[in-house]
């Protein structure tokens, strides 16, 4: 079974659709504001994700008819990164939707998803409703990015997803109360499954709640029925009907949480009970933990230390207490006070835990193969603790401690021209992590691809920090995305080029002297940031940002890197004038491949063999001109609104490039 789901996942997933439809006519499933657009999930002859480029109210269950251009969803530009494509599959989900005509045909076309309307409109009224429709419904879209960021580093944000826990508050209160109204056992059991059914499919089905379900409908069964099924056969049944089905489920990771844990819970059960509950909380948070790390490691590049002990202290709260009250609550208002009071509780504890900074680790992204060798090895440490052997533990620990020093062994340097659309933002990373540089961070629509992408992006090199932060001038383009970066991210220190602070770098330097991060101003004719010597070509102060842009050279391992930054032909002459410029190995082309810059004479002097462009696509500069593109001919020629990031790696004497 996990053969064939391999082969159609290799295969690719069908679909009736094609970039050739413009219309279609479906239900609403989910409605979410995301900045300018109202996102919808809607149900025709196939699942699609449509953009509406306004805000609007649309309720659940409406049927509509929407006309737009049909695209495949973007993959991700960096390696590594988070693959919205593949999302999207594992959510049954094959085309997106730029909306351009939208209409509504009717409403309350589905009882169910009506039903989920009314209850989210009438909590949305309530106060703390963001945390009744997460902790309900799943739907964490309201909730801040700090708070999400904060549970997941802690390790807890199991506790907050629709899961296993969910369902067996919900059918113990439902047992509960029709066993006083029936006494048939079975009768109960088929009413609890039903009623279920309606309450997963009101949380848009999410995988690990569908698993969830699943699991309590068959293994219920298995008992009442005498079907007499090892659990473990029940599981390995269910695991496949579920990668049969659609396969693509293999992508969501809480599909690949749910079953990895649930699969440890059913084969060590015993050695798990115990008769203190303590004990039984703490064996259950510490294999959650280690069986969870590959995939916490594989996807987020980082582990908190803790996590066992925050899961110690949160789980029984957020079960025995913040769980029954929401449910409470939901049901009765006059509980809203206090689970306002346990929300402003929670907010407070999960601040305070996030905030130490001790058992915060980040670990570098390695081949897939390697976390499941790390899986087998984890299973194998479990079944060595039952009979009392312990070689398999060693092996573990060994295997982690490797894994997490590696970088500081790795003698590759790695230079990333990372695809910040139309900006910039470089990131080198000197061998043995002694070092790690970035030059300029781009900009995005409140930070979002500097915690989303260029940070995460770090922390899969296996860096901890950012040594040095040159800002190369201050326009936004370049230097927007900074304070997001000190507000997310150890930085060391900054460097500015020699002119007055602009709007934007002022702002920098007010964050960098409340956060103690040491500032400098660069007005000398060469850096040296470790072991690494950089040579500052223009180092001017003039009223023009361009004309003040810092251009950089150095060597890496023998190989030459030119990193021009918004200087124009001007600056391009004044540099020749003053220095003989060597043939450059890697070219980082000026001020996104502009006409005012990388003149004739520029390229006949240092007759690059590589050349980056980092570009927007479709920018409404027209970057980069023609002209420009003529003159790199003689180059290898990369731009990131074609290639996405683009990676130069030196080791030894040879550079391998990786896109």
């Amino acid at each position: 079974m996990l053969y064939v789901s391999f082969i159609r996942i290799q295969l690719g997933k069908s679909s009736v659709y094609s970039k050739d439809t413009n219309e279609i006519v479906g239900v609403v499933t989910q409605v979410k504001q995301e900045e300018e657009y109202t996102v919808l999930e809607i149900k025709a002859e196939e699942k699609v994700q449509a953009f509406i480029p306004e805000s609007l109210s649309i309720p659940l269950g409406s049927k509509v008819k929407v006309e737009g251009t049909f695209a495949l969803p973007d993959k991700n530009t960096t390696k590594g990164l988070f693959n919205y494509r593949n999302y999207l599959l594992s959510r049954g989900i094959v085309w997106t939707v730029e909306v351009e005509k939208f209409q509504i045909l009717s409403e309350k076309t589905s009882f169910l998803l009506f039903v989920k309307d009314q209850l989210s409109g009438l909590l949305k009224t309530r106060e703390n409703s963001e945390y009744y429709q997460m902790i309900i419904f799943g739907d964490s879209s309201s909730i801040p990015e700090s708070f999400e960021e904060a549970i997941r580093t802690l390790g807890i944000s199991h506790l907050f997803a629709l899961s296993g826990s969910h369902l067996t508050f919900i059918s113990f209160f439902l047992f509960y109360l029709l066993r006083k109204v029936f006494d048939n056992e079975k009768k109960v059991y088929l009413i609890v499954c039903i009623l279920l059914f309606g309450y997963v499919s009101m949380t848009n089905f999410s995988v690990s709640l569908i698993r969830s379900y699943v699991f309590f409908v068959l293994f219920k069964a298995n008992r009442l029925y005498h079907w007499n099924f090892k659990n473990t056969t029940l599981f390995f049944y269910i695991l496949g009907g579920f990668l049969l089905y659609r396969p693509w489920w293999i992508y969501d990771l809480g599909f690949q949480y749910s079953f990895l844990i649930c699969f440890y819970l059913l084969v060590f059960s015993k050695w798990l009970s115990s008769s203190n509950y303590l004990i039984s909380v703490f064996k259950i948070s510490t294999m959650a933990f280690l069986v969870s790390a590959p995939i916490s490691m594989f996807h987020f590049y980082e582990l908190h230390l803790l996590s066992i002990f925050w899961n110690l202290l949160f789980v029984p709260f957020f079960t025995f207490i913040i769980f029954p009250i929401c449910f409470l609550g939901f049901i009765c208002p006059l509980f809203d006070p206090v689970f306002s009071l346990l929300v402003s509780l929670l907010e407070m504890m999960v601040s305070q835990a996030s905030s130490i900074p001790f058992g915060h680790l980040v670990w570098m992204r390695f081949p897939f193969v390697w976390y499941l060798l790390l899986e087998v090895f984890i299973y194998f440490s479990f079944q060595g603790i039952l009979r009392k052997n312990y070689f398999y533990v060693k092996v573990t620990f060994l295997f982690f401690l490797f894994h997490f020093i590696f970088p500081t062994l790795r003698s590759s340097v790695t230079v990333t021209f990372f695809d910040v659309g139309q900006g910039d933002s470089t990131i080198i990373v000197l061998p043995r992590n002694e070092k790690v540089i970035m030059i300029d961070t781009g900009v995005s629509t409140d930070g979002k691809r500097m915690s989303r992408e260029i940070i995460p992006y770090l922390k899969s090199l296996g860096c901890r920090k950012v040594d040095s932060l040159i800002l190369t001038h201050g326009d936004l383009d370049h230097v927007g995305d900074a304070e997001t970066l000190l507000e997310h991210y150890p930085v060391d220190n900054i460097l500015f080029n020699a002119n007055n602070y602009s709007k934007e770098e002022l702002d920098i330097y007010k964050l960098a002297h409340k956060e103690g991060i040491q500032v400098k101003k660069v007005n000398q004719d060469y850096l040296k940031i470790g072991s690494q010597r950089f040579n500052v070509l223009n180092r001017k102060s003039v009223e023009d940002e361009n004309e003040s842009s810092l251009v950089l050279y150095t060597k890496l391992n023998h190989f030459s890197f030119l990193f021009m930054g918004d200087s124009t032909t001007k600056e391009e002459s004044a540099i020749m004038n003053e220095y003989v410029l060597p043939k450059v190995d890697v070219f980082k082309v000026g001020h996104h491949g502009s006409k005012t810059s990388t003149s004739e004479k520029l390229m006949e002097q240092i007759r690059p063999q590589y050349a980056v462009i980092s570009v927007g696509e479709n920018n409404r500069y027209g970057h980069p001109t023609k002209e420009v593109l003529d003159r790199l001919k003689e180059s290898v020629l990369y731009r990131t609104d074609w290639d996405g990031s683009i990676t130069f790696r030196v080791k030894k004497n040879k550079l391998v490039i990786d896109r």
